[in-house]
C-alpha cells in the first residue's frame, strides 16, 4: 500500500460510489484524504432538518469541507424552510470555489431571499433552474460563471409567493437575458404563456455554440423556427416537448419558414409539432410520434385518416436516415395494410433503420407484417440491393418492439 501515490489512489476511488468511499475512507488510512474528498464533492439537500445539518457540518470546517464540494442538489421550495436555509447556503457558496453542478428547486424563492451570492460564483458548468421568473432571469444576466449546459423548467403547480411576480416572461425577455451566456453548449428551456400585448422586439443575439435545444412553449409564446435557426445557427439536435402545442395545429397547413438548418443530426417531437414548427430540412435521426386527442369520441380508422397526411408530409420534408416511432402508436396510427405503410417507406428514400413498437402483435403476426414491409420497401427503393431485417424484441405486457435495418448493396 505504502507504495501507491496519491494520483493511483485517485483513481481507485474515482471508481468508488461516495457510500463506499465513506467506508473506505473510515477503514483504510492512506485512502482517507482521498476518499474524503470523494464523500464531500456532492450534496443533495432535500429535507429541511436534514439539510440544515449538512449544511452546518459543511460550514464547521469550510475550507475543508465545503470547499470539495463539486455537485449541488437543492430540492426543497417550502418557503419558510428556504428563509432559514438561504444565508448558510450563501455561506457555502463563498467556500465551494470548486463547485460544477447545481440543481436548484423554486429558484425565484432562493433567489429572492439571497440575491447575490449565486450569481457571484465562478466556474459552474451546469446549471439547472426549477421555478424560475424575473429575478432569476436577471441573476443569470449577471452571473460570473459561464455555464455550458443550462436548464430552466417552469415549476408545476407554479408556486404562489411574495418571491414570484403575477406577469409571466416571454421568450424574447428568456433570451435577452442569456445574451452574456455565450458558452452554452446544451439549453433546455421550458416556457408558460406568454406576456399579454405586444412582444417584444426580436432578439438580434446569438449563440453559436450551442448545438442542442429542448424547447417547451405554448402557442402564444412559441418563437418561429426562423428565430430558432438564426439564434441557433450551429444547431445539431432539438427535441419539442408536448403537450404544449394543441392538437388543432395538425389539421392547419403551416407556411413554410424561409429559413432551416442545412442539416440535423436528432429530431425529437410530435408530429403536430414538428409541423408547428415547419422543419423543413434533412434529419438523421428522427423520433416522432403521433398524438391526437379527439374529444369527439372518434374511431381509431379518423384517427390514422387525420393523421396520415400530416405524418407522409413530416417525413417528407426530413427524410430520416433512423426513423423511430416512438410508444404504441406506430401501428394504431400508421395501420397495418400496405398502402398506409408504403407512403411512408416511398416517403423516405433515405432510410436504413425503423425502429417502432407493434401492439397486440404475437410473433407469427410480425413475421407477416415484416414480410410485406421488407416487399413494400423493396419496390420503393432502386438502389437497395439487400432488403432484410435484424429484429430485436422487447416483449412487454402489450408489445413488441422491433428493428428493421436495411442495407445498399455498396455498404455490403
Amino acid at each position: 500500500m505504502a507504495i501507491l501515490d496519491e494520483d493511483t489512489l485517485a483513481i481507485v476511488v474515482s471508481y468508488l460510489t461516495a457510500s463506499d468511499a465513506r467506508s473506505l475512507s473510515a477503514t483504510a488510512r492512506q485512502f482517507h484524504p482521498v476518499a474524503r474528498r470523494k464523500v464531500l464533492a456532492t450534496l443533495e439537500l432535500k429535507e429541511p432538518k436534514r439539510a440544515l445539518g449538512n449544511l452546518d457540518f459543511r460550514l464547521v470546517d469550510g475550507t475543508n469541507r465545503a470547499y470539495w464540494l463539486r455537485e449541488l442538489k437543492v430540492n426543497i421550495s417550502n418557503l419558510n424552510a428556504i428563509t432559514e436555509l438561504a444565508p448558510k447556503l450563501a455561506r457555502l457558496f463563498e467556500h465551494a470555489h470548486i463547485l460544477r453542478s447545481i440543481y436548484l428547486s423554486s429558484a425565484e424563492a432562493w433567489i429572492y431571499t439571497e440575491p447575490h451570492p449565486l450569481e457571484q460564483l465562478e466556474g459552474v458548468d451546469d446549471l439547472e433552474l426549477y421555478g424560475y421568473d424575473h429575478r432569476t432571469l436577471g441573476m443569470i444576466q449577471r452571473m460570473a460563471s459561464k455555464p455550458r449546459r443550462l436548464v430552466l423548467r417552469e415549476q408545476q403547480p407554479r408556486f404562489n409567493s411574495i418571491a414570484t411576480t403575477t406577469t409571466r416572461v416571454d421568450f424574447t425577455h428568456i433570451m435577452q437575458s442569456l445574451a452574456p451566456q455565450q458558452a452554452l453548449r446544451a439549453l433546455t428551456l421550458e416556457m408558460g404563456g406568454g406576456v399579454a400585448g405586444a412582444r417584444l422586439p426580436e432578439v438580434g443575439t446569438q449563440w453559436p455554440s450551442v448545438t442542442h435545444l429542448d424547447l417547451s412553449a405554448r402557442v402564444d409564446n412559441a418563437p418561429d423556427l426562423d428565430e430558432l435557426v438564426h439564434m441557433f445557427p450551429h444547431l445539431r439536435s432539438i427535441r419539442f416537448r408536448a403537450p404544449n402545442v394543441p392538437s388543432y395545429a395538425l389539421s392547419h397547413s403551416p407556411g413554410p419558414s424561409r429559413t432551416c438548418w442545412e442539416a440535423l443530426d436528432y429530431v425529437h417531437g410530435t408530429i403536430v409539432q414538428m409541423r408547428f414548427w415547419s422543419v423543413a430540412c434533412p434529419v438523421h435521426h428522427l423520433n416522432t410520434w403521433i398524438y391526437i386527442p379527439l374529444r369527439d369520441g372518434s374511431s381509431t380508422e379518423h384517427r390514422v385518416a387525420l393523421s396520415a397526411e400530416p405524418t407522409l408530409e413530416v417525413l417528407r420534408r426530413t427524410s430520416p436516415v433512423v426513423l423511430t416511432v416512438d410508444r404504441y402508436t406506430a401501428i394504431r396510427n400508421f395501420g397495418t395494410d400496405e398502402d398506409q405503410w408504403r407512403g411512408v417507406l416511398e416517403t423516405t428514400p433515405r432510410l436504413r433503420v425503423l425502429t417502432m413498437a407493434l401492439t397486440n402483435f404475437t410473433p407469427s403476426g410480425v413475421e407477416e407484417w415484416l414480410v410485406r414491409m421488407h416487399a413494400i420497401r423493396s419496390n420503393a427503393s432502386t438502389d437497395t440491393d439487400h432488403v432484410y431485417s435484424v429484429c430485436s424484441f422487447g416483449w412487454g405486457t402489450t408489445k413488441i418492439t422491433i428493428q428493421i435495418l436495411w442495407q445498399l448493396a455498396s455498404q455490403t
